[in-house]
């Protein structure tokens, strides 16, 4: 088998000069941007130690600018209030500034922080940017059942989530617990991007070991994409670990569709985020058991897999923990010892001198003058008898 090489220099094709005003055109002609990679970890916004727990609701707000979030907080009194609200829209958009009011009240301007209470704008898909915000509003928010009315989301927005309301309280009858909330704007969506796009970022907690098995409360905002009350799989994961076990980068292996690592909290068919607090809002509670021993959780979200059904996507805003730990003990009551007198202190005064009334002297006297006149009165008169 012989092969015949032609000589001479090679053939161009005669339409080269097209080829270099595509590329051309290519560079010049803005393109849509593509979803990234990186995970968004979410970063603690509070943490305390004591008889606090944590109360949270929300409201979806896709048909209205405006929502009600009803809210039943009890214990004798809040120690901190965090207001979320979401949504996506033009990269330059973004609404940072709502209103809240209590009751039918007043309403209040409420504008998130620029540095600590903004995130965004993060790309979402086509010319749309994702951005959530977050505002302290603890001297807004009371004891008891209100209703508190979240408005003027409007500006800058194509689609909004909702808002929701995270508390930290105070009671006496709590056990002594570690609480924190982390917050961020992660999203996830199991079709999106080729790195570890389908599951959220791994967001750990950590606290003091015990030796007995505890239960841990939490509490999570997300955003889910709301697609006319179709069922959008999604599924829940978490693990938890001694001070020895590292925490893991990952518990989904999604979307290589290896073996998972973490253990399923919830999941399909009844997934946990699915606009419980009407569309594009959900608040979800939990509780999970701590085993002795162990220090750390670590929760993560999945866009599940499906044959049938669009997998879920969405943004993780917010979750809440609040675990048992040992209460420390009291610390003793210090004894404050006596002060001894010194001969280089300040003497008291000396008592008055005693004095005896001159109203006393003269009844003084005349007793005395008839104690010495009677033995003279009785001689004479024996004289004289």
């Amino acid at each position: 088998c012989s092969m015949k090489v032609r000589n001479g220099p090679a053939r161009r094709s005669k339409p080269t000069w097209l080829l270099y005003l595509l590329l051309l055109a290519t560079l010049l002609i803005p393109q849509p941007a593509a979803a990234d990679d990186t995970l968004e970890t979410h970063s603690e916004r509070f943490s305390i130690e004591g008889k606090y727990a944590i109360a949270a609701s929300g409201v979806g707000m896709l048909d209205s600018s405006s929502g009600d979030i009803a809210l039943d907080v009890p214990g004798r009194g809040i120690k901190a209030a965090y207001l979320y609200w979401s949504g996506f829209g033009s990269q330059d958009g973004g609404d940072a500034t709502v209103t809240l009011a209590r009751d039918g009240g007043g309403a209040v301007s409420i504008t998130a922080d620029p540095t600590t209470g903004s995130y965004g704008p993060l790309f979402w898909w086509g010319e749309n940017y994702y951005f959530a915000y977050v505002a302290n509003v603890t001297k807004l928010v009371k004891l008891g059942a209100h209703t508190y009315t979240v408005a003027g989301f409007d500006e800058g927005m194509t689609r909004r989530d909702g808002a929701g309301l995270m508390v930290v309280y105070e009671d006496s009858i709590l056990p002594y617990s570690r609480v924190q909330i982390k917050d961020g704007l992660d999203r996830f969506y199991r079709f999106w991007g080729k790195g570890p796009r389908a599951e959220s970022a791994v967001n750990c907690f950590t606290f003091k070991a015990d030796d007995a098995i505890r239960r841990l409360k939490m509490a999570s905002f997300v955003g889910e994409i709301y697609m006319g009350g179709a069922l959008r799989p999604n599924a829940l994961w978490y693990k938890t670990g001694t001070p020895k076990e590292p925490q893991p980068a990952d518990m989904v292996s999604a979307p290589s569709d290896g073996p998972p690592t973490g253990d399923l909290l919830q999941g399909p068919p009844d997934s946990p985020f699915m606009s419980r607090d009407n569309p594009q809002w959900d608040t979800y509670a939990r509780e999970l058991v701590i085993p002795a021993g162990h220090t750390w959780a670590c929760l993560q979200v999945e866009s599940a897999r499906h044959k049938s059904q669009e997998p879920a996507s969405g943004v993780w805003l917010a979750n809440g923990i609040a675990v048992p730990i040992e209460e420390p003990p009291e610390p003793p009551p210090t004894d404050t010892p006596t002060p001894i007198p010194t001969d280089d202190g300040p003497k008291p005064p000396d008592p008055p001198p005693c004095c005896i009334p001159w109203l006393l002297v003269v009844p003084c006297l005349l007793v005395i003058g008839l104690f010495l006149l009677l033995p003279l009165v009785i001689r004479r008169r024996d004289d004289s008898v």
